[in-house]
């Protein structure tokens, strides 16, 4: 490659290359304008130096690539687990809300009254599955006195997925059904809380028995008695009266 002496300076000089790039060069008597074959570089061609700036923008797309990536996987995250995403709703006299995130775990307990905070008192659902939590809350209620024989269990669904819907129902309705089992005379009832008036199997009521009252017959009305002058009781139309009167005159 072919340079040439640009700048000439004590010890060394600037050459220029075929592709453009400025070099330091050791000097050895060189005159600007100078043509040189074979120089001792004393440096890489700026091109070169250029080039190796450039390489910590790749560096920082990298790690914007993996901050995005980040961000992703904590979103995600979030979404399918931190995020509330479904409720279940235990009524029994005391009422509790089950807040569960969209994979089915409980996320949180809300009591709904009075007896749902003394129900909730002292109890930690972590590590429980949301079926756990129902029958251990279940059990408290029966320990407290809440629910006895002859009560009712009342478990209102709010999950917006129809397919998870109908699997949680058919899981609290076997679990529930099977942990009361050794008592006696307590009704499970799994329903689903949107579920418009009259759609849910849970909530189906008896019609009311409908009596046809037949129309009361009319008494035909006897046709007015005529009207007679005689002044006595037979209301034969004489005047015995006259009669008589007339016999005593013969």
């Amino acid at each position: 490659m072919k340079y040439l002496v640009m700048e000439c300076h004590p010890g060394y000089v600037v050459l220029l290359d075929e592709e453009g790039r400025f070099v330091k060069a050791a000097n050895f008597s060189y005159e600007v304008g100078q043509r040189i074959d074979d120089p001792i570089l004393m440096e890489r061609p700026s091109g070169v130096q250029r080039q190796r700036k450039k390489r910590p923008v790749h560096w920082k797309l990298s790690l914007a690539a993996l901050a995005a990536c980040m961000v992703l996987v904590v979103t995600g995250y979030y979404y399918n687990f931190m995020r509330a995403y479904a409720e279940v709703y235990l009524t029994i006299n005391p009422a509790v809300c089950m807040e569960l995130n969209r994979q089915g775990g409980v996320l949180s307990l809300r009591a709904m009254n009075k007896d749902g905070e003394a129900l909730l008192e002292g109890y930690d659902p972590a590590g429980r599955s949301r079926i756990e939590v129902a029958d251990e809350l279940i059990e408290r209620a029966i320990q407290q006195g809440y629910l006895t024989s002859g009560g009712r269990v009342t478990i209102e669904l709010n999950v917006p997925d129809e397919k998870q819907l109908q699997r949680y129902r058919a899981e609290y309705e076997a679990s529930v059904n099977d942990y009361l089992e050794g008592y006696s005379e307590i009704e499970v009832i799994v329903i689903d809380q949107n579920a418009p008036a009259g759609d849910d199997p849970a909530e189906e009521t008896v019609p009311p028995e409908v009596i046809t009252v037949p129309p009361q017959a009319t008494q035909s009305e006897d046709p007015p008695s005529p009207a007679y002058d005689d002044d006595d009781d037979d209301d034969d139309g004489d005047d015995d009266d006259d009669d008589n009167d007339d016999n005593d005159d013969n």
